[in-house]
């Protein structure tokens, strides 16, 4: 299920559903719980988050293919682990973990020590991951939106980065204006 949800980042829905059912099955069934296993997964991932190497010589083409499918297996990693966030097969913790290492290995004092490639893919990751997960806890976007904003302005940051960079303020901002309208709507339902 793993394997596949990862190569297949737009159907990791379905494979949560399928893992949430699972669960469900083996809790009724037998006296082990598959979070376990799933956090094992998240450490794992952790793991390969920290070792991932840059590709510097972009003339091998068998390196340059597996690095394409590296980037695409950490963006399927990272929208799998949203929607088992989503629901509520994994917790707070493991997500913390994780938006705390790829906002450490996107730091301003890591551009120099790593290509361009590498902060833009962990960048690309922290928007999956964020994207997947505000709608139900937005206080992850709302606790680093401080770090993310002074990196949208920092011009040492390769320009895509920058943009997703915007694009997760964007969420943010977005997010203020639906509480907005939801304590206007609640106001008008109280004073009514």
């Amino acid at each position: 299920i793993f394997r596949n949800a990862i190569i297949q980042p737009n159907n990791c829905k379905t494979y949560v559903d399928l893992c949430k059912l699972l669960s469900q099955y083996i809790s009724e069934h037998y006296s082990i719980t598959i979070e376990n296993f799933i956090l094992e997964k998240c450490d794992s991932y952790l793991d390969e988050v920290e070792n991932i190497e840059s590709l510097n010589d972009k003339n091998n083409y068998d390196d340059y293919c597996q690095l394409i499918k590296k980037k695409l297996c950490n963006v399927g990693n990272i929208q799998l682990l949203g929607e088992l966030y989503n629901n509520n097969l994994i917790d707070d913790i493991p997500i913390t973990k994780i938006i705390d290492l790829l906002l450490n290995n996107t730091s301003s004092d890591k551009l120099t020590e790593y290509n361009q490639d590498y902060i833009i893919n962990n960048v690309d990751c922290l928007f999956k991951l964020l994207s997947t997960i505000y709608v139900k806890n937005y206080l992850f976007i709302v606790n680093y939106i401080d770090t993310i904003k002074e990196r949208t302005s920092n011009k040492n940051y390769p320009a895509k980065a920058r943009f997703m960079y915007m694009d997760i303020a964007d969420i943010h901002k977005k997010l203020k204006l639906k509480l907005k309208l939801k304590i206007f709507k609640d106001f008008v339902i109280i004073y009514n």
